[in-house]
């Protein structure tokens, strides 16, 4: 990219053919509607169960997507297509794009399509706010212990499926441009077999639609170790899509707690103190 930016590097008619194919599929993605039957697929099987409980039960909630979504997702999918034409520039042994996996597992036949395979590794494209990026994308142990779309699990089984290892994330940064690495563990025999563990268990927990939901739990508010009376939503629970369900009083306010002259917004499951 350095060439690039010097004058220095062309990039080639196949590229550019590649990368014209996959704006116009980007576009028929975003723009066609057309609504999907639920099944349990490799994307997301380590997403929070009651997540995927609710989306098997076929439960109907308000859009709380914004208008601009469709031009995130949008963004997202082009992005991804740029990273692939410049790795394939700058001779990076790359051995499949957007390939199509499958995987049995506890019966079921499941069905993904892996970002990218690098030097015989499953690679997955992400596109990222400038927040995650720094926060999140920086190891590894960060994106595991803070998953709510599931990415690991994701990551393993499609590794599985193709039974080669997971190389990590390749990470973009939507606003800068930036790009960094964010590389699994090299020996991981271990933190395969718990994502794939996870994701038997939740096989079996939505094929048995007697398993009663748990929403995952609240947080009382504390400002300087006194209860305000109000209960933050689970960070987990903000960014699910069935959140007015599950919480049918969710409110998203600045954090009453919070000494900041701007303070951020959170979601709240109780909100009865808006001050204190």
């Amino acid at each position: 990219m350095q060439k690039v930016v010097s004058g220095e590097a062309d990039i080639s008619p196949v590229s550019i053919a590649f990368f014209k194919r996959e704006c116009a599929r980007a576009l028929s993605k975003q723009f066609t509607g057309s609504a999907r039957r639920w099944s349990m697929r490799m994307s997301a099987l380590g997403k929070p169960l009651c997540q995927q409980q609710l989306e098997r039960d076929g439960v109907e909630t308000k859009t709380e997507l914004e208008y601009n979504s469709v031009n995130r997702f949008l963004f997202g999918d082009i992005l991804e297509a740029l990273i692939y034409v410049q790795l394939k520039e700058a001779g990076v042994n790359v051995q499949g794009y957007q390939k199509p996996v499958r995987l049995e597992l506890e019966g079921v036949m499941l069905q993904g399509t892996l970002d990218i395979i690098i030097d015989g590794a499953v690679w997955d494209i992400k596109t990222s706010s400038p927040y995650a990026f720094t926060s999140k994308f920086t190891n590894y142990k960060r994106v595991k212990d803070n998953d709510p779309f599931g990415y690991v699990v994701q990551g393993h089984l499609y590794g599985a499926a193709e039974n080669k290892p997971f190389g990590g994330w390749i990470v973009i940064n939507k606003s800068s441009g930036e790009i960094q690495i964010c590389s699994a563990p090299s020996i991981q025999d271990e933190e395969r077999e718990a994502a794939l563990n996870t994701a038997a268990h939740n096989i079996r927990i939505l094929k048995d639609t007697t398993v009663p939901l748990q929403k995952l739990e609240d947080i009382p508010e504390k400002y300087k170790g006194t209860p305000t009376g109000n209960r933050l939503m689970n960070t987990t629970c903000s960014f699910c899509r069935f959140k007015s369900h599950c919480w049918p009083k969710a409110k998203l306010h600045h954090k009453v707690s919070s000494d900041a002259k701007n303070p951020p917004l959170v979601w709240y499951s109780v909100l009865k103190n808006e001050q204190i």
